[in-house]
């Protein structure tokens, strides 16, 4: 489907072809308030904020409904980050939310350097001094830590390893629609699309206070 196609099937659902209750939407807030329904699509499922508590894959449903925005992506090291035995590594400019991360270790084993590929355990801030010195969580060849900072992923490891290139499994901000390009396509999983429409319906009459309101919400409280 296109932005133009989304927008026809907004103004049916809304009814806003023939009705004088409320003045015509432009396409150019159409297109806006399909842009928030699709952010915040994104963000419950993602988020396992809905009806069903399903979190981002804990069904085929959820993880097809978000795989046209997940993205992998290899990020080199930019240079030494701020902690002891850390690299630093730049986010994608579309970075949202991560979903997976993995390194290349290498160790000297032996006088041979040995890299594989292992994976990153996120940790807090407040908890770095805590992990570091914790000689059953603290990084080694098979323990990889990290913090984000900025717009940054700072990858710490043990002083007897280096970690390589970050590999970045994400969720992307690629899905805009453009208001001036009516024939984009829309880069949702076709199955969305409808979905998408009736979240935008409910931003709309929540704004104009319309009494099929919460008649709307009941719908998309049920829809999965």
């Amino acid at each position: 489907m296109t932005v133009a196609d989304l927008i026809l099937d907004y103004k049916i659902k809304a009814d806003k072809l023939d009705s004088q209750s409320y003045p015509e939407i432009q396409d150019e807030v159409i297109v806006f308030l399909l842009n928030e329904a699709i952010i915040r699509f994104i963000k419950q499922r993602y988020g396992g904020v809905n009806p069903k508590r399903d979190s981002f894959e804990e069904s085929q449903k959820r993880t097809d409904d978000l795989r046209t925005v997940v993205v992998y992506d290899t990020i080199a090291a930019s240079g030494a980050g701020f902690f002891p035995n850390s690299q630093e590594h730049p986010l994608p400019a579309d970075y949202w939310f991560s979903i997976l991360e993995q390194t290349d270790v290498t160790c000297d084993c032996n006088g041979t350097p040995t890299p594989k590929r292992e994976g990153i355990k996120a940790i807090q801030h407040n908890n770095i001094n805590t992990v570091l010195k914790d000689p059953f969580n603290r990084p080694d060849e098979y323990n990889v830590v990290r913090v984000i900072a900025q717009n940054n992923i700072q990858v710490i490891t043990d002083g007897g390893c280096t970690s390589g290139d970050l590999y970045l499994g994400y969720i992307a901000d690629n899905f805009r629609l453009d208001p001036l390009t009516p024939a984009q396509v829309v880069n949702m999983p076709i199955h969305t699309h409808s979905e998408i429409v009736d979240i935008a319906i409910t931003l709309t009459l929540d704004n104009v206070e319309s009494g099929r309101f919460n008649i709307n919400r009941l719908i998309l409280s049920e829809q999965e």
